[in-house]
């Protein structure tokens, strides 16, 4: 499978980016969160108490959120996917987490569990954590960031466009760091 067949799959996704609902965060993220900062690109930053999110609305009612709780150097990665019906809560299914950039297709990540969640509405929520900052700058440098269920990319889940995202990224550490008390400058700091 060819990174061009990713992105031809997401390039009519990229203009439906919007502003996710309040209370579809709350309830995904399962904490109370503030508005830390909204970016022109259609991302939202938002606080937890240990940590913050970013996240951003796609084609099909899809929503994409990152999480980053610094303390344990931890990315959670969270979709909500309304056509995901046949799940159910308490699930785990295994996923493979691919990158696009430029021409290419980055299988680094492998196959992952996802636990799979209900949201007040029936809405499906899969989401999973990596205990490595690393997924963040790979996030950072992505044009598209795809979950397939078979390593071939035969059967895509879901591809979100990451146009853009090296500067919600770069926000996203900011309110982290800040929320938990530690240095930005701190160099052991992810």
């Amino acid at each position: 499978m060819t990174a061009g067949v990713l992105t031809g799959y997401r390039s009519a996704l990229t203009s439906m980016r919007s502003l996710l609902p309040i209370a579809a965060l709350l309830t995904a993220a399962g904490a109370d969160a503030e508005i830390y900062k909204e970016l022109g690109d259609g991302w939202a930053i938002q606080t937890l108490e240990d940590g913050c999110f970013a996240s951003a609305a796609y084609q099909g009612d899809k929503l994409f959120m990152v999480n980053y709780y610094p303390r344990g150097e931890t990315v959670r990665l969270t979709m909500v996917h309304p056509d995901a019906t046949s799940l159910e809560d308490g699930a785990v299914v295994e996923l493979y987490v691919k990158f696009v950039i430029g021409n290419s297709l980055d299988n680094g990540w492998g196959q992952q569990k996802f636990d799979v969640g209900v949201l007040d509405g029936g809405e499906r929520f899969i989401t999973s954590s990596f205990e490595s900052y690393d997924m963040l700058r790979d996030i950072a440098r992505a044009d598209k960031i795809a979950f397939t269920l078979d390593e071939d990319s035969d059967r895509i889940i879901a591809v979100f466009d990451l146009s853009g995202t090296s500067a919600m990224v770069k926000v996203l550490r900011e309110c982290s760091l800040k929320v938990v008390g530690l240095n930005p400058e701190d160099p052991f700091v992810g």
